[in-house]
């Protein structure tokens, strides 16, 4: 498995960490979509870079031992998941995860690669076979094999229902496993163009908390 800072590493670079400085670094990480329209200034801009950083920079030492200041205050690191994901065809993957609600940031993506955003604290890295070589030789896993599955919590069954039916419609496979409906739970499992597997789960909230008191 590639290391997830590879492409955003080699993104950062073509904008210069340490010529434009490490808030300014921090700051190109915003995710650039309706969302964030709605988050303080603060919260986005620090959007953490700390593997980024460690590798990619001299400033691992600053990343490990100080806290980015935005306006004056010091703010903490969040923790940040970057999934990188090798592609066959990036403009086709693109599509896809936009219709499932993703939403790109194009300044951390170039022709070998995007950076989809889901939250704050979760990105996709799509990345082509071309770019993937050299992050690692590994082999790509066979057709129809998986050695994971990421889930992704939704707001409600109908959310789960919908992402479900954009994957169907935009290259992918929904229902790739039988959809499990718990009353209180339900998850389906849809799978991208190029067969990487997503669990949509909705849990209700009052349900599980009243059976937590019980």
């Amino acid at each position: 498995m590639a290391s997830n800072c590879g492409m955003v590493g080699l993104a950062l670079e073509r904008v210069g960490p340490r010529r434009i400085g490490l808030r300014r670094a921090l700051s190109i990480m915003a995710p650039a979509d309706a969302r964030a329209k709605s988050r303080s200034a603060d919260t986005i801009a620090h959007l953490s870079i700390t593997a980024m950083v460690d590798r990619r920079t001299g400033e691992a030492q600053h990343a490990r031992t100080s806290a980015p200041q935005v306006n004056g205050r010091k703010h903490p690191m969040p923790r940040t998941i970057f999934v990188s994901l090798p592609v066959s065809d990036l403009s086709t993957s693109i599509t896809f995860y936009k219709a499932l609600g993703f939403v790109p940031n194009p300044q951390l993506s170039d022709e070998t690669g995007a950076c989809m955003v889901w939250s704050e604290a979760i990105c996709v890295m799509l990345i082509s076979h071309a770019r993937w070589r050299t992050l690692t030789q590994r082999p790509f896993p066979p057709p129809g094999t998986s050695a994971s599955m990421l889930s992704l919590a939704m707001d409600s069954r109908e959310a789960v229902d919908a992402m479900n039916d954009a994957a169907a419609a935009h290259g992918g496979q929904a229902d790739v496993n039988p959809m499990e409906d718990l009353g209180f739970m339900v998850s389906r499992d849809i799978a991208d163009p190029d067969g990487h597997l997503w669990g949509m789960v909705w849990m209700d909230a009052a349900a599980t908390a009243s059976a937590a008191r019980d």
